[in-house]
């Protein structure tokens, strides 16, 4: 995926192409409620950031250099190269932590099952204090 949209301004259909391809399902973008779509649409400009960023490279060399512990968050069904850049981050992080969400995708449950995401970074931060 490439950032062509932006540049023609169509921000709409850019944010549905990144959402759908990050979460790895078809038509997520319209599934997600209307606030939810306010909120990406208002946000919309941080996609550039994020299409540029895909060819940046970080190594776990940098990865090894992040000495706050780190909270590392999978989605049980989230798409498999997400499930291989957590696994390499958990592998090179000094101090972190990972969990699945189960049943999940990219998006983590926050906005169908905000407890169980809740409840996990919050037994997080409470091991940090």
């Amino acid at each position: 995926m490439n950032d062509e949209s932006l540049h023609r301004g169509e921000t709409e259909n850019a944010a549905r192409i990144f959402l759908d391809t990050v979460i790895g399902k078809e038509g997520y973008f319209y599934q997600l409620p209307s606030d939810a779509r306010a909120m990406i649409m208002d946000n919309v400009k941080s996609l550039s950031g994020e299409l540029a960023s895909i060819n940046q490279h970080f190594t776990c060399e940098d990865a090894q250099r992040v000495m706050v512990p780190t909270l590392l968050v999978k989605g049980e069904e989230s798409p498999k190269l997400f499930h291989n850049i957590i696994q390499v981050l958990s592998d090179c992080l000094p101090i972190s932590e990972l969990i699945t969400i189960p049943g999940e995708s990219h998006e983590l449950g926050r906005t169908e099952k905000p407890e169980v995401f809740n409840r996990a970074v919050l037994k997080f931060l409470s091991n940090y204090r």
